[in-house]
Parts: structure tokens; C-alpha cells; sequence
């Protein structure tokens, strides 16, 4: 079957914080009994959800359920891989169900004397997944059921990546009506409950939207990720600079933690001048981290009117960053959705955009001005291209 990865990302932190987050998820887990709707957890790139789902994996396991991480294609091909590693989990042989013997489907008479007498046609039928699942509870009553296991997580990583064939076996599992402890936990990017709402699921159960740390889990996850690695603690001091640095955002953080980790020997004696330039290293990798950002969203161009609007207020409704960016002549909502999408703008429950990370807020601001210094140089009076902005 084709799982998840859950890969190394950069020097590996300590998880520290998201306990409320982590309580949530398994809260949903502890149903006796088959439980609709999919748990999912949302945000734009790099806050930490894989890390989130990695965690709760190893916490589903020590509870005594069974854990699988199908991929998105994995949900295809008429769900036949996902159901079999359930019914494996349950302790049914899957495939008596997934691949029935063939029934006779007719009978045909050849000519006496030719050699050949009656025989029968078979056709095999190639149940679908709805209907392999449903017959899951008929198993479980005949004692087959594992006792010491009491259910089976589901764990999609990258759900906004779903297509039509592996929504359809999604689906079935979020409706629930198979009857089986099974659960579903997913992950991805901030649209993706608007991703499966497009594929007919609706039973979202209260999206769990991770943003940056606290200030304390930051500082924890830091001092936390330096002694595994290097078995000494690091100064306080520098643990406060990264996470100042950092902003507490995850995959900053691991930035940071990377390059301090080769400014410090064994003893944890640290190389002042190494030091400064990791951060200065780190800093880089934050820039080229929001310059993706943008680029994947299309640009500081169409995202001019949000920027303003976002200088104005911390926090804008998405109609009213709509209309901002229609202002500029633009298609307001087909940006908006990519600026989402791409992780600009975070996108709260209730349709509230804001920019979590102060220095990523900064660096748009930055970047507008510099394209309307560009601009305006290159324009003359009333807006017409200058000879200067024509040449280039």
C-alpha cells in the first residue's frame, strides 16, 4: 500500500506544545463505536501538521488502536488497498471479501457430437467499497475482531491533494454508516475543507487550525531539539534569540535550530562568529521561505489591493479582501483563494484573513512598495510606460 511519509524535515525538534490540539484529536478517536465525519487539521506551510499527526499516531497506538496512513492516490482504485489494510486490522482476511469467488451467471448448450456438452459462464463481481466495508460488522459479530484493539485511525496527510476516485472512497468512510470503528484523521492546507465540501462531505468536525507557537513551547522546542542533539544545553540566551528570530513558527524554527547546531562543538562551546552567521543563514531561509509563498501565489502584483487592506487592519473579512484586490482590476476571489491556498494569508472559522507571522506581514509590505517604486518609475504622468519603463 501506499502510506504517507512523514519525513524528516530539516534537524528534527522537539514537539513541545500543541497539547490542547493533540487532546482534541484523540478525544475524537475514543468513540466505542463508528464515528462520522473526518478530524481535520488545517494550515498553510510548515506550522507543524504532519508533526501533529506524526505525534498523534504514536498516541492512537499506545491506546490500542490501529493506525494506517494511506496516501491520497492510495484512497483510489475503488478504495480496494484501504480496505483491505481495515479488514487486516480487524483481523479479517479482506480479500475473501474484495475478491469474491466467481458465481454462475449462465448456462450454455453446445451441439451433441461435437464434443462439447453444456457448460457454465462465471462472472466475477468486483464489489464496491461501500459495500465491502458494510460487511466488516458481520465479521466483528463472528469474534473475529481483535479484542485488544478498539479501532482503526485512518490518517490522511496532503488531504487537499484528494481527487475524484479517492473522494469517493473517502466519502464512505466520513458518512460512517459501515457501521466500524474506524476514524478518520486528515490533514492539509487551509482550503481543503472547502476541497472535500466540493467532493460532497460536509461533516467536517470542527477543523483544528494551527497557527505559530507560544512563546514558551517555541523557547521548549529549541533548548528541547538542541540537547538530543548534541546531549548539552544551549544558553538561554540563544535560545531567546531563535525564537525571537523564529517568530515561533515551526518550520523556522528548525531553520534556525539547523544552523546553530553547526556553530556549537561537543562540549556545547559555541563559535561566536559561526553563530552570527546561521542566524543570518536563518534569516535567508525565512526570506526565500515567503518569497515561495508568494511566488506560488502569483506574486506581489495581484496581491497589491489585500496588502493594503491588511496594513489598514490586522484582521479583514475575506469579502472585504475581495473587493480590495477587485479595486486593481483584478479577479478579487480567484486571488484570494490562491493567497489562502498558498499560505499568504491564514484564514480563520470564521472567514477572518489576517498574515499570523509579523516578519511575513513585513516582508509583503516590503515587497509592495518596492513593486509601486519599480512601477512609478517606470510609468509616466497618468499611468502611460515612460521610455525608460518601454526599454525595459
Amino acid at each position: 500500500m501506499r502510506h504517507i511519509r512523514l519525513p524528516e524535515r530539516g534537524t528534527p525538534a522537539h514537539f513541545a506544545g500543541r497539547k490542547a490540539e493533540l487532546r482534541e484529536l484523540m478525544d475524537f478517536v475514543r468513540a466505542n463505536d463508528a464515528r462520522a465525519g473526518i478530524k481535520l487539521v488545517s494550515g498553510i506551510p510548515g506550522v507543524g501538521k504532519t508533526e501533529l499527526v506524526r505525534r498523534f499516531v504514536e498516541h492512537a497506538k499506545a491506546e490500542g488502536l490501529v493506525a494506517i496512513t494511506p496516501n491520497t492516490i492510495a484512497l483510489g482504485n475503488g478504495g480496494r488497498e484501504v480496505f483491505l489494510d481495515i479488514a487486516s486490522a480487524m483481523g479479517v482476511a479482506g480479500e475473501t471479501i474484495a475478491d469474491p469467488a466467481p458465481k454462475p451467471s449462465g448456462r450454455q448448450v453446445r451441439v451433441a457430437g461435437t464434443g462439447y456438452g453444456e457448460t457454465t459462464d462465471h462472472a466475477r463481481h468486483q464489489p464496491d467499497f461501500d459495500s465491502m466495508m458494510r460487511q466488516l460488522p458481520a465479521a466483528k459479530r463472528s469474534g473475529l475482531w481483535k479484542k485488544h484493539r478498539r479501532g482503526v485511525a485512518v490518517v490522511i496527510d496532503e488531504l487537499q491533494n484528494i481527487d475524484g476516485e479517492g473522494a469517493k472512497t473517502l466519502k464512505v468512510l466520513h458518512e460512517g454508516r459501515h457501521g466500524c470503528p474506524v476514524f478518520v484523521v486528515g490533514a492539509g492546507l487551509q482550503h481543503t475543507p472547502r476541497v472535500l465540501a466540493g467532493f460532497g462531505m460536509s461533516r467536517i468536525d470542527s477543523p483544528i487550525r494551527l497557527g505559530p507557537l507560544d512563546s514558551d513551547d517555541a523557547r521548549e522546542a529549541i533548548a528541547q531539539g538542541f540537547s538530543k542533539a548534541t546531549q548539552t544545553e544551549m544558553p538561554q540566551a540563544s535560545v531567546q534569540v531563535l525564537a525571537e528570530r523564529s517568530f515561533n513558527f515551526p518550520q523556522h524554527i528548525v531553520g534556525y535550530l539547523d544552523g546553530a547546531l553547526k556553530a556549537y562543538d561537543s562540549h556545547g562551546h559555541v563559535d561566536g562568529p559561526a553563530l552570527v552567521q546561521a542566524i543570518a543563514h536563518g534569516d535567508e531561509r525565512r526570506q526565500s521561505f515567503y518569497d515561495q509563498r508568494l511566488e506560488n501565489a502569483g506574486g506581489i502584483a495581484p496581491l497589491l489591493g489585500l496588502v493594503e487592506a491588511l496594513d489598514a487592519r490586522s484582521e479583514i473579512t475575506e469579502e472585504t479582501a475581495v473587493a480590495a484586490v477587485a479595486k486593481h482590476g483584478r479577479d478579487g476571489q480567484a486571488i484570494i483563494d490562491a493567497a489562502v491556498k498558498h499560505g499568504v494569508v491564514t484564514l480563520s472559522a470564521d472567514s477572518l484573513l489576517r498574515v499570523d507571522i509579523p516578519s511575513f506581514l513585513t516582508h509583503l509590505k516590503d515587497t509592495a512598495a518596492k513593486y509601486r517604486s519599480r512601477s512609478q518609475r517606470w510609468c509616466g504622468p497618468g499611468g502611460q510606460q515612460s521610455e525608460m519603463g518601454r526599454e525595459h
